[in-house]
């Protein structure tokens, strides 16, 4: 078995590194789940988490969790805020 470099980008165990979402503006994770102590399917070891909402979604890849930049697509509270910001406002 190949070992996992060890992550810990801002002081958090397994967090591979954080960004703020274009589309959103939530900040987004992403974490080697069983180094951050997150629940993750050891096949899909990979997660890209909303920090605001506590949210995850898992991937097979590394490649695939970072590729993953708006939490809209796997968080429903980001979807939720999202979908109300773009409806017009009630006169």
């Amino acid at each position: 078995m190949r070992s996992v470099k060890q992550y810990g980008f801002n002081g958090l165990s397994g967090c591979v590194t954080q960004f703020k979402s274009r589309a959103t503006g939530t900040l987004v994770g992403v974490y080697h789940g069983e180094q951050s102590g997150l629940d993750a399917n050891p096949e899909m070891p990979w997660l890209t988490v909303c920090e605001k909402h506590h949210t995850c979604v898992c991937h097979e890849t590394l490649v695939s969790a970072k590729r993953t930049r708006d939490p809209a697509e796997f968080c429903e509270d980001c979807r939720d805020s999202q979908e109300a910001d773009s409806k017009p406002a009630a006169s």
